[in-house]
C-alpha cells in the first residue's frame, strides 16, 4: 500500500458582513475552521524502511479572518483590495508515506499541520465603450508552508518551510466591431522559501510548487445569431529551475484551440473543439521540470 487510508473531516461556520457608504464599500468576516485527520497504525513502504507508525486523529482549529474594499472612483475606473487568511491541507499522503524514523505518533507529527496562509491582493478595474481592462498584484505568506522535492527516485514528498508566493496578472478585452471580440491576459507568479530555516525566505520555489509565466490570447466571434467561435491560445514562457539543475529547466510552448458553439433548441447546445490545432509536440510543464537525484533530460 502506497499511503495508509486516511479520512478528514471539516466544517467551517462564518459570518460575512458588507456596508456600502456612497461609492465606497467595506466588508470583512470571520470563519472559523475544525478539521480532524483519521490515519489507523500503518507501515511505511520499503523505500521508507517499512517503518511501523501509530495511528491517530490529530485535529485543526484555526479562525480566519478577511477584510476589503471596493471603491468605485468614477464611472470608469473602480479600485479594490483586501486581505484575507486561507486554511488548506499539505498532501498528507505524500508526507505519512515518508516517515522512517520509528515510534512516530500521527497525533504529534508537525508535518501533518494545516496550511494557513495570509494572502493580501489589490488591483484596478476600468472599462468603456466596448472596452475593459484590469490589473492586479496579490502577496501570499505563510508560517509553515509545503514545498515538494523529489527524492533520489524522483518521487516527491513534502518539505514543510516558511513559504512566500508573488504574482500580477493583466487582463483585457476590446470589441472590434463586426469582426468579433479580442482579449486575453499575461500572468506571472514566482515564490520563495526558508530551506534553511534562518527566517528568511531566500530561495526560489521550484517547478513542482510555481508555474511558468502565462500569456493568453483569444477572438471571440459570433457569425450568426446561433453559431458563435473562439480562437484561442496559451504560451507558457521559460522559466530556469531554481537549482540550476538543466532537467529542471522549463523551455516554454505556444499551444492553440478552436472552439464553436451552436445552440440547436432553448435547452440544448452543440459544441464542437480541436485542442492543439496545430499538432505541436510538446512536453507538459511538470514533465519538463522534473528534479531531483536522478533527473536528466531523458526522464
Amino acid at each position: 500500500t502506497w499511503v495508509p487510508y486516511t479520512t478528514y473531516k471539516g466544517w467551517s461556520p462564518y459570518v460575512q458582513l458588507e456596508k456600502p457608504f456612497g461609492s465606497l464599500t467595506l466588508s470583512g468576516g470571520v470563519r472559523y475552521e475544525f478539521a480532524e485527520l483519521q490515519v489507523d497504525d500503518f507501515t511505511t513502504i520499503e523505500s521508507a524502511g517499512n517503518t511501523l507508525v501509530r495511528g491517530g486523529n490529530p485535529t485543526f482549529e484555526e479562525p480566519l479572518f478577511n477584510v476589503g474594499a471596493n471603491w468605485h472612483v468614477n464611472p470608469t475606473l473602480t479600485l479594490f483590495g483586501g486581505f484575507a487568511q486561507g486554511f488548506g491541507m499539505a498532501d498528507v499522503g505524500r508526507i505519512l508515506r515518508a516517515i522512517n524514523t520509528p515510534n512516530k505518533d500521527v497525533d504529534d507529527f508537525i508535518s501533518l499541520n494545516p496550511v494557513v496562509t495570509d494572502n493580501w491582493e489589490a488591483g484596478a478595474r476600468v472599462h468603456g465603450d466596448g472596452w475593459r481592462a484590469g490589473w492586479s498584484v496579490f502577496y501570499s505568506t505563510s508560517e509553515l508552508g509545503s514545498r515538494l522535492v523529489a527524492n533520489a527516485a524522483g518521487i516527491y514528498d513534502v518539505v514543510r518551510e516558511r513559504t512566500e508566493i508573488y504574482g500580477t496578472e493583466i487582463t483585457g478585452e476590446k470589441r472590434v466591431g463586426r469582426f468579433g471580440t479580442l482579449g486575453g491576459y499575461v500572468a506571472v507568479l514566482e515564490g520563495r522559501s526558508d530551506r534553511d530555516g534562518d527566517g528568511r525566505v531566500d530561495h526560489r520555489l521550484p517547478a513542482a510548487n510555481i508555474t511558468a509565466p502565462k500569456v493568453a490570447v483569444y477572438w471571440d466571434k459570433s457569425w450568426t445569431p446561433r453559431l458563435n467561435t473562439r480562437v484561442q491560445s496559451l504560451t507558457l514562457l521559460n522559466r530556469d529551475d531554481p537549482d540550476h539543475l538543466s532537467a529542471g529547466d522549463f523551455h516554454g510552448y505556444t499551444l492553440v484551440d478552436v472552439l464553436a458553439t451552436w445552440p440547436v433548441s432553448e435547452t440544448q447546445t452543440l459544441s464542437v473543439g480541436i485542442e492543439n490545432v496545430f499538432d505541436r509536440r510538446y512536453i507538459a510543464y511538470f514533465s519538463q521540470t522534473l528534479t531531483g537525484a536522478s533527473a536528466d533530460d531523458f526522464n
